[in-house]
């Protein structure tokens, strides 16, 4: 199994409790649950995605994007006996959302310092609001269940069905008063451009509001990471102004 599918079972497997001794298995025919293999050779190009060869279906009334399948507009899982197959590649898929691929693709061919949201598949397909890629394994684990014949739950966080990671990526926090007041001009907003720039006359910076969540935390008993930049703004780069 090539590491791209590993990499897509084994998210699969720290969201659900299955046992490890039931395999699943990618393109072959001796597992009890067995997904399809694309054939694509996509992954070896580094262009754009063409949304055009997305094929659409049906999971639990709901619409979702194929990216790697036949194109064929039968149902998504076969069962024959105690044996389940997946029509579509649905691991492929996972993996080029949850690897960042079109990203990777983008700049590698763009020398740009942000991926813009139009390029994105999502946008361009419209599912920016559906969690393809939870629905991926939603059928994944509905296949693992019809073959065993046993029911399957997620892992608990400390005794709860899901949990929230908050981080902060800081990029700047001393020079956001300057974007904030040219938003606010923009905006016709004079009154907060002025207490922006008083703000900024006392030393106090817009963006430096780690205080703030600080007191935040302690109100609503939670924790969160801060990640920065360990070196300042390099000559025509971007970010880091501390």
């Amino acid at each position: 199994m090539n590491a791209r599918i590993k990499y897509v079972l084994d998210y699969f497997r720290k969201i659900y409790q299955i046992p490890d001794e039931i395999e699943i298995g990618y393109g072959t025919d001796h597992c009890r649950v067995n997904i399809c293999r694309s054939r694509t050779t996509y992954f070896n190009m580094l262009h754009k995605f063409d949304s055009n060869q997305v094929t659409w279906k049906q999971w639990k009334n709901r619409r979702i994007p194929i990216l790697f399948g036949d194109g064929r507009q039968d149902s998504i899982i076969e069962k024959q006996n105690d044996k389940v197959t997946i029509r579509d590649d649905i691991l492929l898929s996972a993996f080029f959302f949850l690897s960042g691929w079109q990203e990777y693709v983008y700049f590698y061919n763009q020398k740009h310092s942000f991926y813009p949201y139009s390029e994105s598949i999502q946008s361009r397909l419209g599912i920016t609001q559906e969690p393809v890629v939870q629905l991926y394994f939603d059928i994944l684990k509905t296949a693992v269940e019809k073959s065993y014949q046993k029911s399957f739950k997620t892992r608990n966080w400390q005794g709860k069905p899901l949990s929230l990671c908050l981080t902060h990526d800081v990029d700047k926090c001393q020079t956001g008063w300057m974007e904030d007041c040219f938003y606010t001009m923009k905006k016709g907003q004079l009154r907060n451009s002025i207490r922006i720039i008083s703000q900024r006359i006392r030393g106090k910076d817009t963006w430096d509001n780690f205080n703030h969540i600080l007191d935040l935390e302690k109100k609503y008993n939670a924790r969160s990471s801060f990640y920065f930049m360990a070196r300042k703004k390099q000559p025509g780069g971007e970010n880091g102004d501390y």
